[in-house]
This record gives structure tokens, C-alpha cells and sequence, in this order.
């Protein structure tokens, strides 16, 4: 994956300017914290989650009536996964 801008392990320093930039909502607070407000409907709903199963995860979470993990075939996840990949790459910044 070659993603136009990608800010990892940077100095506290830099970090802080990239987010009081770059970031509407973000902000320090009284104890020096870097803090950003993410608005309503943050988080992913259980019932987006997929999960490949294999010989690896067959047995070893939990499948069927009730279970959070929904399968997905290892064909799927990679057509997924390549989507991701190149509109990651159209970025010019990607955030983590």
C-alpha cells in the first residue's frame, strides 16, 4: 500500500500542529492532552463487523445465533480490501 501521506510515529510536537491544523475540532486541554470533539455516530455498530472464516477462526470464535462475528469468505474480504487499498491511495492525507 503507497498511501500519499501517511504520519506515524512523529514527535509529540509535530503531532500536535498536524491535529490543531488539520483538525476542525481539535484542541488542548488544560492537562496538555490533545483532544478532538468526533461529533454523533462515532464508533462501528457490532453488526458491521465481518470476519473471514477459515480454519484459523473456526474454532476458535464464536458463529452463529447471537454471535457478533459475521462470516465473510476470503474472496470477499479481498475485493473489500483492494477498494480500501486504492481509495487509501487517492489520499493526499490519511489519518490514524
Amino acid at each position: 500500500m503507497a498511501v500519499g501521506e501517511t504520519k506515524v510515529a512523529q514527535e509529540e510536537c509535530k503531532l500536535y500542529e498536524q491535529a490543531l491544523q488539520h483538525e476542525k475540532w481539535s484542541f488542548i486541554t488544560s492537562t496538555s492532552a490533545l483532544a478532538t470533539l468526533s461529533g454523533t455516530k462515532i464508533g462501528r455498530c457490532s453488526k458491521d463487523k465481518r470476519v473471514v472464516k477459515d480454519e484459523s477462526t473456526e474454532q476458535e470464535l464464536w458463529w452463529g445465533n447471537g454471535s457478533p462475528n459475521i462470516e465473510m469468505d476470503e474472496q470477499t474480504f479481498m475485493v473489500n480490501r483492494e477498494t480500501v487499498v486504492e481509495y487509501l491511495n487517492s489520499l493526499d492525507k490519511v489519518k490514524f
